[in-house]
């Protein structure tokens, strides 16, 4: 068996393919990225020896350790492996008057992942979501809008308690939808706990899919705006959720959505006849909820929660 990298083509020992493969194949294959094929070859190093080398752990055994190099900058937004695969390299003592490589390509299969296989996999100590099959870190949030999260979540947590409802926000919660294999955790998710007993994922998965359940989400746009604007909206919309808030403080959505010239705006969407109806508030606006009707909060309120 041989690959060609570069100028030189040559044949590869069949105890280090096999070595190679299968380390490569136990020690990285998951849910997430289901090893679809692997191939080996041979390259001289003839530039950036220090490079190469800089990255690979020496031992005096002819195999040495696999170096897994930068795998996140070849996954995309979407969270879909790139085509070509992640690189791995070994190094086989030889000799040689320079460094001969051994190139492992890993191949990754874009395989759908289902709900019951994303929380299977889920790990408990970072936020995940599933949107259509693929699952997505998110990443970790900037401080100012965690400022903004707690301070709704502490304005609505006031209302609901003064106004002796049923209701709650939980932590790390998912709403799932009932159209595709999605699941979200909403910034901001209000809860009707009357309802959960009609709830037959949250016992054990913490996972809401009924309309009944959730009075109210909230998201507050970061750099990923358009799943807010877009992918969000229409899955709430599908569930039925009544009503939808998307707090846009910083005025990174589209020119479509909160304006031109953008300026911070607070879209709130409430369900009328299955069809989600947007009203709109920016400065000194009050904000007008269904779930809250007497709130007396403002949108200029909201954007000032910001720590300076």
């Amino acid at each position: 068996m041989g690959e060609r990298y570069g100028d030189i083509s040559l044949p590869l020992p069949t105890l280090a393919e096999s070595l190679l493969t299968k380390k490569v194949r136990s020690g990285f294959n998951s849910p997430m990225l289901p090893i679809q094929s692997v191939s080996v070859g041979w390259a001289r190093v003839i530039r950036r020896q220090s490079f190469i080398l800089s990255l690979i752990r020496l031992t005096p055994a002819y195999l040495l350790d696999i170096v897994l190099i930068n795998p996140l900058n070849l996954i995309n937004r979407h969270g879909n492996a790139v085509s070509l695969g992640v690189r791995f390299l070994g190094l086989l003592k030889l000799m040689s008057p320079f460094p001969i490589v051994v190139i492992i390509m890993v191949q990754f299969l874009q395989k759908s992942i289902s709900f019951a296989e994303f929380i299977q996999w889920k790990p408990a100590n970072k936020r995940y979501e599933l949107h259509d099959g693929v699952i997505i870190e998110m990443p970790q949030p900037t401080g100012e809008h965690e400022d903004v999260v707690g301070f709704l979540a502490e304005k609505l947590t006031l209302e609901y308690v003064r106004l002796q409802l049923p209701y709650s926000i939980p932590k790390t919660a998912l709403v799932k939808s009932a159209s595709s294999e999605s699941a979200y955790s909403p910034d901001i998710l209000l809860i009707n706990r009357l309802n959960l007993s009609n709830e037959p994922l949250w016992k054990k998965e913490s996972t809401l899919i009924l309309a009944a359940s959730i009075p109210l989400v909230i998201e507050v746009v970061s750099s990923n705006w358009r799943d807010d604007y877009y992918k969000k909206y229409g899955e709430y919309e599908g569930i039925g959720i009544p009503e939808y808030w998307i707090v846009d403080y910083l005025a990174l959505g589209g020119r479509k959505f909160i304006g031109n010239p953008k300026q911070p705006t607070v879209s709130i969407y409430v369900l009328v006849e299955g069809e989600y109806q947007v009203s709109q508030f920016r400065g000194n606006d009050c904000i007008q909820s269904v779930a809250f009707p007497n709130l007396q909060l403002t949108a200029e309120q909201i954007f000032q929660s910001v720590s300076c």
